[in-house]
């Protein structure tokens, strides 16, 4: 691996987190086939955000995973083909639905929690916990760089959810 690259062109820096968040995404989906579950990484963070908020809206959803409307309705509709979720009339406004886990979604977002753990220990494996603090701290500050203040918030949100799905099940 080339240590010293010359990171003053900022299109090699984009190009590298863009081809690593491809590459990791791949590479966690390929590890969901293996186990044979139903779900992709595109639907993993719906299944988190129901371990905080289990009866959440698709609206709320939406925004909390940075999803467009027709994007999450594609995803929660896929989920619910699957059987993972499903979604139920809000008794107050029938035109409203929330999104609930069902047993099998309960079942699969256990296994995709150890999948999860098994790779973070693969992908992470030689990096050393300040270097790993040195690269999220850089990520983080490009983050406020570009004013997305808002995506802290979801990430705070996301680990909230993990801490909690640690508590209850692992």
């Amino acid at each position: 691996m080339k240590e010293n690259i010359d990171h003053k062109d900022g299109r090699i820096f984009g190009f590298v987190l863009k081809h690593t968040n491809k590459v990791l995404h791949q590479f966690i989906n390929r590890k969901f086939q293996e186990e044979e579950l139903d779900i992709t990484i595109e639907q993993w963070p719906i299944l988190m955000m129901l371990t905080l908020n289990p009866h959440a809206r698709q609206q709320e959803l939406a925004e909390e995973t940075s999803k467009d409307k027709t994007t999450i309705t594609r995803i929660l509709n896929i989920m619910a083909k699957n059987g993972l979720i499903e979604r139920k009339s809000d008794e107050a406004d029938k035109r409203r639905n929330s999104i609930h886990v069902t047993q099998k979604g309960d079942q699969v977002r256990e296994k995709v929690f150890r999948v999860f753990q098994k790779c973070n220990r693969k992908v992470l494996n030689g990096i050393p916990d300040d270097e790993m603090q040195v690269a999220l701290s850089v990520l983080f500050r490009i983050l406020g760089n570009v004013g997305e203040v808002d995506q802290l918030n979801r990430f705070n949100k996301h680990l909230e959810a993990i801490k909690l799905f640690r508590t209850l099940n692992c």
